[in-house]
């Protein structure tokens, strides 16, 4: 999920969630002897729009700033709650017209690109480069694209400095892993505190992420296996095996192994197993 940028738009989200109750409060049915909610369909910033009665639970399609998604619609025995912290909606109404603006209230379950299917994701801060770096990483990794990319409004380009119209998020995979980022404007810097790792099965793939990521990139950050990229970001270049030498059962040869890794940028298996072996 991508998130909203700052809280420009709450207030005026608020304004209509709060209208749209009003609105949809006229409009609830009797379903199996009870009121329900009703089913909400595609919306606005905060996702809620017009709606037409439904029984249980429904499913509604809701907009926010970072991106769209699903939320679960669970028919409620006393008021309209309307949620627009997290850009979802949850509904429910007994006919008698009173409605109340919370926040938090939805159950969400879906991401931007459909059914959850990865937890936790990478969310990267870019000054205004975030489109091209999404274009680069998906260059150099298999089984990637660029995915949803959204724009700044009039609205929500005040806080980052940016223009309306230019791109705000992009979405992309690497490799099958879903990632996101912001041109969120010059406030945060990249940092070695964070980096990304890649285990690479054989040398050949070290020596491929190593040369690409590395193009453009401070060759002064480059070290034990780390470097930085031309966007500030920074990798680990890992061979699976690396483990098995720094973690040899003589002491002696993870000692000898250890002792040759520091003196290294790009690691090198071969070079470490001859170090261990002495």
């Amino acid at each position: 999920m991508l998130p909203l940028v700052c809280g420009a738009r709450m207030d005026e989200a608020a304004n209509r969630a709060e209208a749209e109750v009003r609105s949809v409060d006229s409009r609830t049915q009797a379903v199996n002897g009870r009121r329900a909610a009703p089913r909400l369909e595609k919306g606005a910033v905060a996702g809620f729009a017009r709606g037409r009665p439904a029984s249980g639970r429904e499913r509604a399609k809701f907009f926010f700033v970072g991106g769209v998604g699903d939320v679960e619609i669970v028919g409620a025995e006393t008021t309209h709650d309307v949620s627009t912290a997290d850009g979802a909606a949850q509904a429910g109404g007994t006919g008698r017209g009173s409605s109340q603006l919370k926040h938090g209230t939805s159950r969400r379950k879906d991401t931007m690109a459909g059914k959850i299917k990865q937890r936790i994701s990478a969310f990267l801060w870019f000054d205004d480069q975030a489109e091209e770096a999404a274009k680069f990483y998906t260059s150099i990794f298999p089984n990637s694209s660029i995915g949803k990319i959204t724009r700044y409004t009039e609205e929500s380009s005040g806080p980052s400095g940016r223009k309306a119209g230019s791109v705000m998020t992009v979405g992309f995979t690497l490799d099958g892993v879903e990632f996101g980022a912001i041109n969120g404007g010059p406030h945060f810097k990249f940092s070695e505190a964070i980096s990304l790792v890649i285990h690479c099965e054989t040398q050949a793939e070290v020596d491929h992420y190593w040369s690409r990521l590395g193009e453009g990139g401070d060759p002064r950050a480059q070290q034990c296996g780390w470097l930085k990229d031309k966007f500030g970001v920074s990798w680990q270049v890992v061979p699976e095996a690396l483990f098995e030498v720094l973690e040899d059962p003589d002491p002696e040869r993870a000692r000898r192994a250890a002792a040759a890794l520091m003196q290294m940028k790009k690691l090198d298996l071969a070079e470490l197993r001859r170090a261990a072996a002495g």
